[in-house]
């Protein structure tokens, strides 16, 4: 039985570890199944920045931003845009 101060909080500080080794052991499937999950979005990171730059090459850049800057300037200059028949 603990009785001084040092053996108290060395008693209270292996019970706060095998706490905590309870914990993790018990975790080990979630853990697994969190790897695989972050796998997966990883994956789906990688293939949306491929997509991303599929439609950045389509665009064509800086053609692009002109094209947007030239609607944009001809709209402000007609005011009002009819359907198209």
């Amino acid at each position: 039985m603990p009785t001084t101060t040092k053996e108290l909080m060395l008693a209270r500080y292996y019970e706060l570890c095998d706490k905590r080794d309870e914990v993790n052991k018990r975790i080990v499937p979630l853990q697994v199944e969190l790897d695989k999950w972050n796998a997966k979005v990883a994956e789906a990171q990688a293939a949306a920045r491929d997509t991303k730059a599929e439609i950045e090459a389509e665009r064509d850049g800086p053609a692009w931003l002109e094209l947007k800057t030239e609607i944009m300037q001809l709209a402000a200059v007609l005011h009002f845009i009819p359907p198209r028949k």
